[in-house]
């Protein structure tokens, strides 16, 4: 009896160490007393890390491309500019809006945990899909990408981001690449036995979300 009970208090010791620590991570390095600019290259440095390695598994997966990218250097200048462009630059704004809510929500101090997450998951979800949109109208506008037509650009987002939920395209890489930083910030929040099935839980959310948007948009939009 005592023996389980003192493994029983060791396993909730590692549970508590976990979220302070990933806790005192946040609040060291994504705390908004911190200069914006300081702030922000801490944002952009996670994202970074976050990225990378989701892209070298996608290009692992993908048969033929990482041969593709070493034999010729145009191919892979547009690759890495798309990534630089468009990924980090997803990611990042992800990972910033998800930091920034989560200090703010700290400070608050008694706010309701679980509408706090359920807000995130949404407002993550609803922003890597208007980040697609944005980037695809500016695509049509600017390159002349999908014909120069805005409504081919829209109606393109939904059966992308369909296919990003199996990581068949960059999206998919963007899209696992902003899940770090909602691990991160929802397994310092929450507390008890299950905080790491919970927190796997939001983070699957977040990626069902997506994808009902997406189909969301194809319903709506059509196809190209």
């Amino acid at each position: 009896m005592w023996c389980s009970s003192s493994r029983m208090a060791q396993r909730r010791s590692s549970r508590d160490t976990a979220n302070l620590f990933w806790s005192s991570f946040l609040n060291r390095f994504f705390d908004t007393d911190l200069p914006f600019v300081r702030f922000c290259w801490n944002v952009l440095i996670f994202s970074v890390f976050s990225l990378f390695p989701f892209l070298l598994i996608y290009i692992g997966l993908s048969p033929g491309l990482g041969a593709m990218l070493i034999a010729n250097e145009a191919a892979l200048a547009r690759f890495m500019r798309q990534v630089l462009t468009n990924g980090i630059m997803m990611v990042f704004a992800i990972n910033y809006v998800g930091f920034f809510a989560f200090s703010h929500f700290q400070r608050q101090g008694k706010g309701n945990s679980l509408r706090h997450l359920l807000a995130d998951v949404l407002s993550r979800s609803l922003l890597f899909v208007a980040l697609h949109a944005i980037i695809y109208v500016m695509s049509a506008d600017l390159f002349a990408s999908f014909g120069g037509n805005r409504k081919a650009a829209l109606q393109v987002i939904g059966p992308t981001l369909e296919r990003a939920f199996f990581f068949k395209n960059l999206s998919g890489v963007y899209l696992y690449s902003a899940l770090p930083g909602a691990f991160v910030c929802y397994l310092a929040l929450l507390q008890g036995r299950r905080a790491l099935v919970a927190t796997l839980g939001f983070c699957a959310a977040f990626v069902f979300v997506v994808t009902l948007l997406s189909v969301g948009s194809t319903q709506l939009l059509g196809r190209p």
